[in-house]
């Protein structure tokens, strides 16, 4: 599951969230993409750098 997040204030952020079943999954994902040169071509289509992060859920509401 891949959810796109858009910021409503006027800023040109987006945030892209996926859940993964680990961080070994999450690294070898961004590794295969890195690889493959997907990431290098990022930066032509965004405004600026992309930031990744991998967040642990503490808690579900």
């Amino acid at each position: 599951e891949v959810n796109l997040c858009v910021n409503h204030t006027g800023e040109d952020d987006i945030e892209v969230i996926s859940k993964w079943d680990s961080k070994e999954s999450y690294d070898t994902y961004l590794q295969w993409r890195e690889d493959t040169g997907v990431l290098a071509e990022l930066p032509e289509r965004l405004a600026k750098e992309p930031v990744f992060r991998f967040l642990e859920v503490a808690e579900i509401y």
